[in-house]
């Protein structure tokens, strides 16, 4: 019996298993259960949620990969790159970053939207740049693509932790690696359609202005940053973000839970000085 009526992939599957050398002739997915006379199953080559190192012959084999595939340093290409999670406001982001981007545009990084690009094209971004700035997102996992970084990386974190997964995998490849984790994660207010509970990632988070300014300053040497535009600019983003899900959330109780954890920790940032709203912000 058919358990899966049409089996379809996203077209980056297909994009990632060209670049690894496997050609899209060579898939099949099956519809049903089979059988196979012989099966093998390649050793686990590198991990992600663990602490296990990236192995020595995968390293080299995506070195051979980037070559064949013509991932190469192009001088054409910027040597500051700020890979941004813009287009994500609502569904996992930090707030603020549209004004970040713009201040990370004066100090002489373009700004690199990567969904907007295919996967070798964004590696040979990433391969050609001399700094890259990342928004802490899915961009990072493009990078296990890479055998080697020559760029030093730099990693704006949007959930607590994100070092502690992603530094292994960014130090096998890359010799100069940092990470900015002084934030504030707020409850995720987005709930997919027919679902009762948020979706994973899809939180809103903001950094602590004064503390990116030191660290942009000293790790960067970008001029200073203007905290009090930053904190504004955070704060109207918060309020974009409630006000995005919050009439929607409030109509069932399984999903105002969301809605007032949101508020109770906004409004604990805003007796702590980390947010400057007013009381009556949700209005």
């Amino acid at each position: 019996k058919s358990f899966i009526k049409k089996a379809v992939l996203p077209p980056r599957f297909y994009e990632i298993l060209e670049y690894l050398g496997v050609s899209k002739k060579h898939i099949v997915l099956p519809g049903n259960n089979i059988r196979t006379e012989s099966l093998w199953v390649s050793p686990q080559q590198s991990f992600f949620r663990a602490r296990e190192p990236v192995s020595a012959e995968y390293l080299s084999f995506l070195t051979a990969r980037e070559k064949a595939s013509g991932v190469a340093a192009d001088p054409s290409l910027p040597k500051r790159l700020y890979v941004s999670r813009e287009s994500f406001l609502m569904r996992g982001a930090f707030a603020g970053e549209g004004y970040l981007a713009a201040f990370m545009a004066r100090q002489g990084f373009t700004i690199f939207k990567p969904e907007s690009a295919d996967i070798v094209t964004q590696l040979k971004y990433y391969k050609s740049a001399e700094e890259i700035v990342f928004a802490e997102g899915a961009a990072l996992h493009v990078l296990e693509l890479m055998g080697e970084i020559q760029a030093k990386i730099t990693v704006l974190q949007r959930r607590n932790q994100t070092d502690v997964l992603f530094r292994p995998l960014l130090t096998a490849r890359c010799q100069d690696v940092a990470f900015f984790g002084d934030l504030v994660e707020l409850q995720s207010l987005y709930v997919p359609a027919n679902q009762n509970s948020a979706a994973h990632g899809s939180a809103l988070s903001f950094l602590d202005a004064e503390a990116l300014a030191h660290f942009l300053a000293e790790r960067l040497k970008c001029e200073t940053l203007d905290v009090t535009a930053l904190r504004q600019a955070t704060a109207e983003d918060v309020v974009r973000y409630y006000r995005q899900y919050a009439a929607a959330l409030a109509t069932k109780p399984v999903t105002k839970q969301y809605l007032n954890r949101f508020e109770q920790k906004v409004n604990l940032m805003i007796s702590e000085g980390k947010l400057d709203l007013p009381a009556n912000w949700k209005n």
